[in-house]
C-alpha cells in the first residue's frame, strides 16, 4: 500500500534490511531452475540405461540431483551476497547493488553456455529415445511396460528442457541487449534504468509458461496412454472374450460359406 499513501518520492526507497531479505530470498528461488536441464538429463541417461528394470528400482537419484541442485544454489547466492552491506535503500525489491549484479550477470551466462552445451547431449538422448521406441516392438508384455515408462517419462522430460532452454535463451538475450545496447534505442538513462529492471523480472514469466506446456504435454500423453489402455482391454476380460467368440464364430462361419460353395459347384 505505500506507493498509494506516499507523499513523497522519498517514501518509496525500499528500506536495506527487508530489501536485502527479499533480493536474496527470490535470488535464491530464481535460480533453483536454471540447472533443471543439466539435472534432468543426467537422470534420463541413468533411466535410459536401465530402462528394463528403472521403474522397480529403489533409487535415491532423485533426492541427491534435488540436494546437490538446493546447494549450489545456495553457495552461489552466498557468494553473490556475502560481501553486500546493504547500506542504502532501493527503489525496487529487483534491483541488484553493483557488484551483485555484475555476479549474477556473470552465472546466468555461464549457466546459459553450460545448457546449450547440455543441448547437444539432449539431442542424442533424443535419439537414444527413438531407438528405445522401435526396441519396444520387439519386446515382451512385462519388458514392454518397463521400456514404455521410460520412453514416455523421456519424452516428456525433452520437451520440457528444450522449451525451458529455449526460453532461458530469450531472458538471458534481453537482459545482455539492454545491459549493453539499451542506449541504441532508449537514451534516457532513467527510463533505460526501468527497462533493465523490468528485464531481470521476466524470469518467472518463462517459469509460467514451461507449467502451460508441462501440462498440456502431461495430459496429451495421458490421453494416448488412455486410448491405448482401452484398445488392450478390447482383448481381455469379459470384451475380450465376447470379441474372441465374435472372431471364432467369423471364422467358422466362413468355413462353412466356403464348403456350401464346393458342394454346390460338385
Amino acid at each position: 500500500m505505500n506507493p498509494f499513501t506516499s507523499t513523497t518520492p522519498c517514501d518509496l526507497i525500499v528500506p536495506s534490511l527487508p530489501h536485502k531479505l527479499s533480493l536474496s530470498t527470490v535470488s535464491f528461488l530464481l535460480t533453483l531452475s536454471t540447472l533443471f536441464p543439466i539435472l534432468i538429463t543426467f537422470e534420463r541417461y541413468f533411466a535410459m540405461k536401465n530402462a528394463e528394470k528403472y521403474e522397480k528400482m529403489r533409487c535415491f537419484l532423485g533426492p541427491i540431483l534435488v540436494g546437490v541442485n538446493v546447494t549450489v544454489n545456495f553457495g552461489v547466492c552466498w557468494n553473490v551476497f556475502k560481501d553486500e552491506v546493504f547500506m542504502d535503500g532501493a527503489v525496487s525489491f529487483s534491483v541488484y547493488p553493483a557488484d551483485a549484479a555484475q555476479k549474477m550477470f556473470t552465472f546466468f551466462i555461464v549457466i546459459f553456455c553450460i545448457n546449450l552445451l547440455v543441448l547437444f547431449f539432449d539431442f542424442l538422448l533424443l535419439r537414444k529415445n527413438v531407438q528405445l521406441k522401435n526396441q519396444l516392438k520387439n519386446s515382451s508384455l512385462t519388458t514392454k511396460y518397463q521400456l514404455e515408462e521410460v520412453y514416455q517419462s523421456t519424452k516428456f522430460s525433452l520437451f520440457l528442457i528444450f522449451i525451458h532452454i529455449f526460453s532461458f535463451g530469450v531472458y538471458v538475450a534481453a537482459v545482455v541487449f539492454f545491459r549493453y545496447f539499451g542506449t541504441l534505442i532508449v537514451e534516457d538513462s532513467r527510463n533505460l534504468f526501468g527497462i533493465r529492471t523490468f528485464s531481470t523480472t521476466i524470469l518467472p514469466t518463462f517459469h509460467f509458461i514451461i507449467g502451460i506446456a508441462a501440462i498440456l504435454i502431461f495430459n496429451r500423453i495421458k490421453s494416448r496412454k488412455s486410448e491405448t489402455t482401452t484398445i488392450q482391454m478390447s482383448s481381455t476380460g469379459n470384451s475380450g472374450a465376447n470379441n474372441y467368440d465374435q472372431a471364432i464364430f467369423n471364422i467358422w462361419n466362413s468355413v462353412n460359406t466356403s464348403q456350401n460353395t464346393n458342394v454346390i459347384l460338385m
